[in-house]
């Protein structure tokens, strides 16, 4: 079985990823942001990636992610509101500088 090439947007997406493990690890978080597992953790964003497109930098600030596990992560994607009220409480309102131009 041929692998595929990895194409622009899953570089925009792995780079993105790179800078948040070392934004997290410079602020100390390596557990989930919710429930402290140290297991399986991911980048959970406060858009969905459609969302940055065009704005790929947003991708990797720390406003914009937040360190979950692999329940919280699915939990959040699952649930806008529940995800709306994480970014709240650990990240507050969106700056507007982040806001992706119409």
């Amino acid at each position: 079985m041929a692998i595929n090439k990895v194409g622009k947007i899953g570089r925009i997406n792995t780079n993105a990823n790179k800078i948040l493990k070392e934004l997290f690890e410079y602020n100390e978080i390596y557990r989930c942001e919710l429930c402290q597992s140290i297991f399986f953790l991911h980048p959970h964003h406060r858009h969905k990636r459609l969302w940055y497109r065009g704005k790929p930098e947003l991708l990797s600030t720390y406003n914009q992610a937040v360190l979950l596990c692999a329940k919280c992560h699915d939990e959040a994607e699952r649930n806008k509101e529940y995800s709306k009220k994480i970014f709240l409480r650990l990240r507050g309102e969106e700056i507007d500088n982040d806001k992706k131009s119409e």
